[in-house]
């Protein structure tokens, strides 16, 4: 479990790829970092408090959908493995075309992330993505 944090974290995804605000309790004075991902939509984001992991859901126009995590707060980012994609071989298999929403499982899920994308599909993963 990752230590509490006195933070105020703010993740944005935008067209130009993801930016991350902090502040104090206070939120008087906030920073910015980014943009993280370069080259990508990222149309979600998330901080997942069981691990302490941010994860992010790109769009590439040259690489297509993926998911992309960083396990220290953004500094330093990694592709999954494997992207998302249905199961099947040929061209009759339909193609993943955009990532819309990543999220952590629920508490007692461990290592389990969802992600859902368009064409309406919803994947699951049970390895940290």
């Amino acid at each position: 479990m990752p230590a509490k944090t006195s933070k105020v974290v703010v993740i944005a995804g935008t067209n130009k790829g993801l930016f991350i605000f902090t502040a104090g309790r206070g939120r008087t004075r906030w920073n910015m970092s980014g943009p993280h991902l370069k080259g990508q939509e990222v149309f979600h984001a998330v901080l997942d408090v069981r691990t302490g992991r941010m994860l992010a859901a790109g769009n590439s126009e040259i690489y297509g959908p993926e998911i992309s995590h960083s396990d220290d707060f953004g500094e330093t980012w990694a592709e999954s493995k494997e992207e998302p994609r249905f199961a099947g071989k040929g061209k009759s298999v339909a193609k993943l075309a955009r990532l819309w929403h990543i999220e952590p499982g629920r508490q007692g899920e461990k290592g389990v992330i969802y992600a859902g994308g368009e064409p309406a599909c919803l994947f699951r993963s049970e390895d940290d993505g």
